[in-house]
């Protein structure tokens, strides 16, 4: 009988834990526009067919201006762009810190006025035929230094065209720091 008894009692046991969903691998949704898939997808095929890319680059610190032309490897490009990867706004803790408009070839989004006025105030996605242009303002705001940055990243055809940064920074007892860098794709 007590045989019978846990016999019984071991098989709805099984019975129940093999009723249980299992888990699936979970999949992260994104709540606003994919900037990162965005730029992974536009590295691999800037490069697509070419070990390289060449670029003409404008540094300006202050008034003073550097140009250079040079190439890019996979692994330069991607840490160029790494500078534009700050644009996504999915994280976690943002899922419902900005605002959103749309039409029908603009996608804006602003940092809501109750949240902390810190990092990407605000991200617009504008798409014309096959082209995107994203645009991002960062600011970032403490004890030692104050910092605002504009960055623009330019997709043609799926491939990068150009990205820009504009921005200054002020540090405590030091002048304010005015900065500007462009990029152009040129093959």
């Amino acid at each position: 009988m007590k045989l019978l008894l846990n016999i019984c009692l071991v098989t709805a046991l099984l019975s129940v834990v093999a009723c249980e969903d299992i888990p699936k691998e979970t999949q992260t949704v994104k709540r606003y526009y994919d900037v990162d898939s965005l730029i992974s997808g536009a590295i691999q095929k800037t490069l697509q067919n070419k070990d390289s890319v060449q670029i003409n680059k404008i540094v300006k610190i202050d008034g003073e201006e550097e140009q250079k032309n040079f190439y890019l490897t996979q692994e330069g490009l991607e840490n160029e762009m790494r500078l534009f990867s700050i644009m996504d706004i999915n994280n976690p803790a943002l899922a419902f810190a900005y605002d959103s408009e749309e039409s029908d070839s603009e996608l804006n989004y602003y940092l809501k006025a109750n949240e902390n006025q810190t990092g990407i105030i605000s991200l617009s996605v504008t798409k014309k035929e096959n082209a995107q242009v994203l645009e991002a303002l960062f600011s970032e705001n403490n004890q030692i230094y104050y910092t605002s940055r504009r960055l623009k990243l330019g997709v043609g055809n799926g491939t990068i065209q150009s990205f820009e940064m504009t921005g200054k920074q002020k540090m405590v007892f030091k002048d304010t720091i005015y900065y500007s860098m462009k990029g152009i794709i040129t093959n």
